[in-house]
């Protein structure tokens, strides 16, 4: 059984890297391989509505204690369906994003225009994708638009943008 002090110390490990990250990205667009600001654009009612429909998915959701379904997702395709999805959380676990990417397709969806993933009871905090799903939105869709809380202000940014030395596959 892991002890509470042992768990506090991962926890705030896992925060610093998650912040140290965040410092890093920004440093880089201050000093000039990206101005911050430049490639992001505001968000439209559509987008809105597609934060408020992640935001209803993890509302009918929310389950922090048995299944840890505690994100929401939503993405809108170019023919302006939406497809929602919640965390399933496990050993190897999927992200909201994934779900929802997966419902897309299975309805033979291949277009998208737009994700957006929510944290939280009421889904209030907007968060940016993990590692593995900017990898997996650089490889289905990257010119898809991330919908993102940067420095409390929304805003999008294209997916390919949040991984700018990504893995590609041979051939």
């Amino acid at each position: 059984k892991e002890r509470p002090l042992c768990r506090r110390r991962r926890l705030v490990r896992r925060s610093f890297a998650v912040r140290l990250a965040a410092h890093v990205i920004i440093l880089l667009y201050i000093f000039g391989i990206r101005r911050l600001g430049e490639g992001m654009t505001d968000l439209t009612r559509e987008d809105m509505e597609l934060i408020e429909s992640a935001r209803e998915a993890i509302r009918l959701n929310y389950d922090a204690v048995a299944y840890h379904h505690t994100v929401g997702a939503a993405v809108r395709c170019k023919n302006g369906k939406v497809y929602r999805g919640v965390n399933v959380y496990s050993m190897h676990g999927a992200c909201a994003e994934q779900i929802a990417i997966g419902t897309a397709i299975t309805n033979g969806e291949r277009q998208f225009d737009a994700i957006v993933a929510v944290r939280g009871r009421d889904g209030a905090e907007i968060i940016p994708p993990c590692g593995n799903c900017r990898q997996i939105l650089h490889d289905y869709m990257p010119e898809c638009e991330v919908i993102l809380c940067v420095e409390g202000q929304n805003i999008k940014i294209k997916a390919e943008e949040l991984l700018p030395f990504s893995y590609t596959f041979e051939g």
